[in-house]
């Protein structure tokens, strides 16, 4: 049976009208199914999937540092970012594609905020915030709306434009929130707190936020992070509580060890014995899972024993953990633990300085300590090279006079014997250290990446002295003895070359080529160099000495805060050196010492310095506490009238600022600008035609010989024929 001839016309009728029901523009009931359907799973939603890849991955590959407070939100890695560059962009135009084909749909709006997102990841701030600016003023969405704004807030933090945050955050409280978007603006707004270092309004904005979260690894985090900021707040009840948390919410495994050792080490120890958590850090070195994070758990333990009061534990542990960690924050803290140990526990300051050194090695320049650290890593090494000092002059001085009063083979002898004893011990030192710690890789099981580490912690070559010695002896059994010129292993260049005497005698010293001998001749030919035979020399060891014994006391004395130390370093310059150059500013500094301590010592000090100092500025600061208050009010009384009439000078007003400095030369006769007062005075009378400033001139050079003016003023004394006949032009 044939068709109607009209049922083909009708068919393509009909299909025609259904296009033009779905065109772009069209609103029909037909057209807003359809475009809600493409908008959503041809754009919305392979963009939305792209986007939570990228969240995802940025979330499981974030490199969180327990020593420090976690972010609200993983930091992103600029690095690590490019490698979704592409997948970013492929989310915008998926994105764009339901915005352009679909702009009439309830999705729309929804693909404009994953734009303004993902520009947000490729770090295109000025766009998202647009973005986000665009979905605030045009959506018709509340939700949306809010949502937008939680992103323009947390936009605002990121770039630390926190005046312009503060503002949206305001506003979202005021007009109220979405339930929909509720968890992320308590997140956002705890991100802004913690970027404004607002630690309890941080706590409480995320406490709002955890209850709205699902039950995963990234609320486990933001548990740890609770956990953290209450013990910021000294609550220890409480962190403990948010730490126990972070496990019912299947944390990755580090984040789970971490809150397992902030858990052991907030335990109540008046109700948990000190062995079971003793036992529980020994079960966790040993599992096997833990290999590579022994260093983190050894520096929980090394709290552990701090707590406990047992500083050598925590001293072995602390060196546990600087060795194991692959985390450089790890390793910094670690030796900065290790330094205050040794500073303030064990007051063993060379090592405390070799520690800071070390710390400053690992530790990131952005952290709050660094400056500090850095600080006190300069005065130690400041102490030590005074100590240092002290005890090399002093045995460069004994040494010195042994060798007058010793025969030459005596000498010789009983100097080779004391430089052996101290090679030999240093050798045993660092064979005894290396040996501990190949022990304690067999022991815990040293990995490939520990193994490098040790490689790349070696002290360089030509820093051991040691190994310097045995290459040494060895080139000269291979080459003999060659100057450093070129082609050198030209054999027949060999006999031509004169040989080099240095080399030859310390490679036949005693007959040996051992390379404890021939260390210790390097290091007697370097010290008998040192020795002062001259009476000049002596003085200068001995000022040596002076300097260093008085800058000693005054660092135990200002920045060690050790005032009886400082007293025993001053009392030894008194003792060694009566009349040392610095004894006025000692009698002072003593009389700071026993001022509260000991009134009848200070009395003392005080009287010394009247005998001996009658007019010294110290005596006066003792008798006038004030007196250094009004020397520098003074000083800048002198200083603003001298700047006063230089400006006029500068202006012509030569009248005016002779005026000025007439009344300064009255008034302050003996200020520090009396040269620069006097100088300028001469020049404002020679600008104005009065001849008596030759005769000032002339007063000038007699006065200041020695001035950065007088060449000037020469000048122009030579230019009117008048320059004294005891100067030179």
């Amino acid at each position: 049976m044939k068709g109607s001839p009209l049922i083909y016309p009708l068919a393509c009728l009909s299909i025609g009208l259904l296009f033009w029901q779905c065109s772009p523009e069209a609103t029909g009931p037909v057209a807003r199914f359809y475009h809600n359907l493409n908008a959503h799973y041809n754009g919305y939603f392979l963009a939305k999937q792209s986007l939570d890849s990228v969240e995802y991955a940025i979330f499981r590959e974030r490199q969180d540092h327990y020593l420090r407070l976690l972010p609200i939100y993983p930091e992103i890695d600029t690095n690590r970012l490019k490698r979704y560059e592409t997948t970013l962009k492929d989310c915008i135009k998926k994105a764009a594609f339901a915005i352009e084909r679909h702009p009439n749909s309830e999705w729309t709006d929804w693909a404009y905020l994953v734009v303004g997102k993902a520009r947000f990841y490729l770090r295109d701030y000025n766009n998202a915030i647009s973005t986000f600016k665009y979905l605030n003023a045009q959506s018709k969405n509340a939700l949306v709306q809010d949502l937008a704004l939680t992103e323009l807030l947390r936009t605002y933090a990121t770039i630390g434009e926190m005046q312009n945050a503060e503002t949206v955050k305001n506003y979202l409280r005021q007009q109220g929130v979405e339930a929909g978007a509720l968890k992320d603006f308590y997140l956002a707004q705890a991100f802004y707190y913690q970027k404004n270092k607002d630690t309890l309004r941080t706590l409480k904005s995320l406490e709002l936020a955890l209850p709205l979260l699902k039950s995963n690894s990234y609320r486990a985090r933001l548990h740890y992070l609770q956990g953290q900021l209450y013990q910021q707040l000294n609550d220890p009840t409480q962190a403990l509580h948010a730490f126990k948390e972070v496990q019912k919410h299947r944390p990755d495994y580090l984040l789970s060890l971490m809150a397992r050792l902030q858990v052991l080490l907030l335990t109540d120890f008046r109700k948990v014995p000190y062995a079971k958590a003793e036992k529980q850090f020994e079960r966790l070195l040993k599992d096997e899972k833990n290999l590579e994070y022994r260093g983190n758990i050894y520096y929980a333990r090394a709290q552990y024993w701090l707590y406990r009061k047992r500083p050598e534990s925590a001293k072995e542990d602390f060196s546990r953990a600087t060795n194991l960690s692959q985390d450089p924050l790890y390793k910094a803290y670690g030796y900065l633990f290790l330094a205050r140990l040794h500073y303030e526990n064990l007051k063993q300051y060379r090592a405390a300085k070799a520690y800071y050194d070390s710390t400053l090695q690992f530790l990131p320049k952005e952290e709050p300590l660094y400056n500090n650290i850095q600080r006190r890593s300069k005065v130690l090494n400041q102490f030590v090279e005074y100590i240092e000092t002290i005890e090399l002059e002093d045995s460069l001085r004994t040494w010195a006079q042994k060798e007058k009063s010793m025969s030459p083979e005596a000498f010789d002898q009983e100097l080779t014997q004391v430089l052996t004893r101290h090679v030999r011990k240093q050798i045993e030192e660092e064979e005894a250290r290396k040996k501990a710690q190949q022990q304690q890789s067999l022991q815990q099981g040293s990995t490939l990446q520990e193994a490098l580490n040790q490689q790349s912690n070696r002290t360089w070559y030509f820093d051991d002295p040691l190994a310097v010695a045995k290459g040494k002896s060895a080139f000269r059994q291979k080459w003999g003895n060659r100057a450093l010129s070129d082609y050198w292993r030209v054999a027949s260049k060999a006999a031509s070359y004169p040989a080099d005497e240095s080399l030859q005698a310390s490679s036949t010293t005693n007959g040996t080529t051992d390379p404890v001998a021939l260390q210790v001749n390097a290091l007697k030919e370097e010290f008998l160099k040192k020795l002062p035979r001259t009476k000049e020399a002596l003085a200068v060891s001995h000022q040596r000495t002076q300097n260093a014994l008085f800058n000693l006391g005054k660092i135990y004395q200002f920045q060690l805060l050790e005032t009886d130390a400082a007293d025993r370093s001053y009392q030894d310059l008194l003792n060694r050196y009566p009349q040392n150059p610095f004894l006025e500013e000692v009698l002072y500094l003593r009389y700071l010492i026993y001022k509260d301590k000991n009134p009848a010592l200070a009395q003392e000090q005080k009287q010394a310095l009247k005998q001996k100092y009658p007019t010294s500025i110290y005596l006066k600061l003792i008798e006038h506490p004030d007196y250094y208050q009004k020397m520098q009010a003074k000083t800048a009384e002198v200083e603003a009238l001298y700047h006063e009439a230089f400006l006029q000078y500068e202006q012509k007003q030569y009248a005016n600022a002779l005026e000025k400095l007439e009344q300064l030369q009255q008034q302050y006769p003996d200020s520090h600008l009396r040269e620069k007062t006097d100088f300028l005075v001469i020049l404002c009378k020679r600008a104005l035609n009065q001849n008596e400033w030759q005769t000032l001139a002339e007063r000038f050079l007699l006065a200041h010989p020695k001035s950065a003016f007088t060449k000037l003023v020469e000048q122009m004394l030579t230019q009117i024929g008048s320059l004294p006949a005891n100067t030179t032009p």
